[in-house]
């Protein structure tokens, strides 16, 4: 879809712990998607830490409709155990 933003996200843990990242905040009308070498899901994705401690992970948000004229911030939480982080996107304006 043309009006898909995307954004690449490397997630970083302990080799061979499951990790969770969670999309939260997003505007009505807009929606996550997380897509590893395996699956794309909406809104929130799990896997393991590969032996290489990194995993690359495409994030989209695609409108539900008409693109609004500025992109949606939106969290990320990514929880691996105990361990926990937040990293959000940037508004940009068209």
């Amino acid at each position: 879809i043309p009006s898909t933003i995307k954004y690449r996200l490397v997630a970083t843990g302990p080799i061979g712990k499951p990790m969770m990242l969670r999309a939260s905040g997003l505007p009505k009308g807009w929606v996550a998607s997380f897509c590893t070498d395996r699956v794309c899901a909406p809104n929130r994705v799990s896997f393991t830490v590969p032996s290489s401690g990194v995993k690359v992970i495409e994030f989209q948000v695609i409108p539900d409709g008409p693109k609004p004229a500025h992109d949606p911030t939106v969290t990320i939480d990514a929880t691996a155990g105990t361990s926990h982080a937040r990293a959000a996107t940037m508004v940009a304006l068209r």
